[in-house]
């Protein structure tokens, strides 16, 4: 297929477009008026589409609730534009929740005889893709080829621009392939060792014995080459371990601003050593605009008012958890077969971990295979370094996949994701200290 041609093997491109209400309403118009190609498809958040009343009396009253007061204000915005859907042959409706339920209502087969599929992105910043990217990994996850997907910036829709130029895709609108895609959440543990010794922590740091530290100038390579792949980490969490511990912090901080500048930077910390935050480490804080996040576990809860106040005098972001009185730790059962199951139950499903320069679909997957947790992890949780190396990606090796594909191939469930369990067991939360 060749955009600039409006023929493939004799017959007019066909085009489907993906996105808001608002965006669909746009590149349907302006596919139809580019006299290149029509479209054919039309998958949007707005509240039209032949299988909407179907999900409508699936959902709850509350949910329901929510939808109709959602479709009165996006119909009252657009309601002169409507009848441009009217002309689509196919319009379905699509969750909003699109990270994970992304055409779980409409049948993957509607894609296939669409010739070019554009993206049409609702957020105003012009280089930062964030739904695109949601919605290009879960095509390609139902197998649509990206060579037939295109994004479409915010400011072609804002500005009603056209998408074709004298028979030409406008250079605005890029191919999947030429675009980096954005990563919603990223983990980074700076040190492994944390000085609360919480039993059943869930990272494990209870068994780590010795404090070690992943370079700074290291971890500023790691960045770089993960920037190689992904245009923006919307959210990067700077954990441990206990973070707080580093005394050169404000540089990692600084690295990962310097690097993705648009970040949404979090410091994870049990807030115990807060006066362990320097001037340096301060400064870093606010000229990355990050935050401090304490998780309020029972010795951090006595001092918590202490922290609010040294962040409060110091000008630091800083959110607090609820009080954390018991831990969780997943089970597997013997009914444990159905791995999209257990996905759907998982908290960390979308907590990808960066360890070096080797990218993870979570935490688990390094731990479970890492050899420093062998003589903890048993026999049916372990992840082997064959069942390691398929779903991680080493930056620096693993150089002919693109963003596109490392998403496609670790956002969603994994056969992996059997080793955690399908249920959750409590315990109250304590410390391995109160027995020293």
């Amino acid at each position: 297929m060749k955009t600039g041609y409006n023929t493939t093997n004799g017959r007019a491109l066909r085009a489907a477009v993906i996105g808001s209400a608002e965006g669909v309403i746009y590149a349907a118009g302006a596919v139809n008026d580019s006299g290149t190609c029509t479209c054919e498809l039309a998958v949007t958040e707005g509240t039209w589409g032949k299988n909407f009343l179907r999900h409508f009396f699936r959902i709850t009253l509350i949910e329901k609730a929510k939808l109709l007061v959602r479709a009165a204000k996006t119909y009252y915005n657009i309601r002169h534009k409507t009848k441009i859907l009217s002309k689509v042959r196919k319009v379905y409706f699509n969750d909003p929740d699109i990270r994970t339920k992304a055409f779980n209502l409409i049948p993957a087969s509607v894609f296939d005889d669409a010739d070019m599929i554009f993206l049409v992105c609702d957020d105003a910043s012009q280089q930062i893709f964030y739904k695109a990217s949601d919605y290009a990994a879960r095509l390609m996850e139902i197998g649509v080829s990206k060579d037939k997907i295109f994004v479409v910036p915010y400011l072609m829709c804002s500005a009603e621009l056209p998408l074709f130029v004298d028979g030409k895709l406008s250079p605005l609108c890029k191919k999947l392939a030429d675009v980096k895609p954005v990563m919603r959440y990223m983990e980074y543990q700076v040190t492994d060792f944390c000085n609360l010794k919480c039993k059943r922590c869930e990272h494990l740091a209870n068994y780590v014995k010795t404090l070690e530290f992943v370079g700074a100038e290291y971890f500023r390579f790691c960045l770089e080459k993960l920037s190689e792949k992904f245009e923006n980490i919307t959210t990067f969490r700077i954990m441990g371990g206990e973070p707080l511990l580093c005394r050169n912090l404000h540089e990692y901080i600084n690295a990962v601003h310097e690097v993705f500048p648009y970040s949404q930077i979090k410091i994870v910390t049990n807030g115990l050593l807060y006066k362990n935050i320097t001037p340096q480490i301060i400064s870093a804080i606010r000229n990355a605009g990050a935050e401090i996040q304490v998780s309020q576990y029972p010795p951090s809860r006595e001092i918590a008012d202490k922290i609010a106040a040294f962040c409060r005098d110091n000008g630091l972001k800083l959110y607090i958890s609820s009080p954390v009185k018991e831990f969780s730790q997943r089970v597997i059962s013997d009914k444990s077969t159905d791995v999209k199951k257990t996905w759907a139950i998982c908290l960390s499903k979308h907590c990808r971990f960066l360890r070096n320069t080797t990218l993870y679909p979570c935490w688990y997957v390094w731990a479970y295979s890492h050899p420093d947790f062998q003589g903890i992890i048993t026999k049916e949780r372990a992840v082997t370094e064959s069942e390691c190396a398929e779903v991680s990606y080493d930056l620096t090796k693993n150089l002919d996949a693109d963003g596109w594909d490392i998403l496609a191939a670790i956002d969603g469930p994994l056969e992996l994701c059997r080793k955690c369990g399908d249920k959750h067991v409590f315990y109250k939360w304590e410390s391995e200290r109160a027995e020293n």
